[in-house]
């Protein structure tokens, strides 16, 4: 999915990465690239609405890469091409999140949270 002229700042995109759900479904992204909404949710046991609203989240910063095969819409965590600056910061948190069990997430928020004002 195109946004087309969406240029998230770095406080926007921080602002989103300082939920926690959010943070717990880009782990799922990275541990299972491709997943739909409804695997992620029963996954992380979050609803389906909730899951699809906060990868639409994640999406409009940038953050994810969208693929509709059919019926089926399929999530992976990669930069988007239209989205500048997202490369490194992409790289940078799944630097993060894959060289931590987990028991990072809260520290994750927390600093997210730091950089969530303009």
């Amino acid at each position: 999915m195109r946004h087309g002229g969406l240029h998230p700042t770095l406080w926007q995109t921080c602002r989103v990465l300082a939920g926690r759900a959010r943070v717990r479904l880009l782990r799922a992204l990275i541990a299972a690239p491709y997943i739909t909404a409804s695997e992620t949710a029963t996954r992380l046991n979050l609803s389906l609405p909730r899951t699809s609203q906060e990868l639409r989240c994640l999406n409009a910063r940038g953050l994810l890469v969208v693929r509709r095969l059919r019926s089926e819409v399929r999530y992976r965590m990669a930069p988007d091409p239209l989205v500048a600056d997202s490369i490194p910061l992409v790289a940078a948190i799944q630097r993060v999140l894959r060289s931590t069990d987990g028991s990072m997430v809260d520290d994750f928020v927390r600093v997210a949270r730091g950089f969530s004002h303009p």
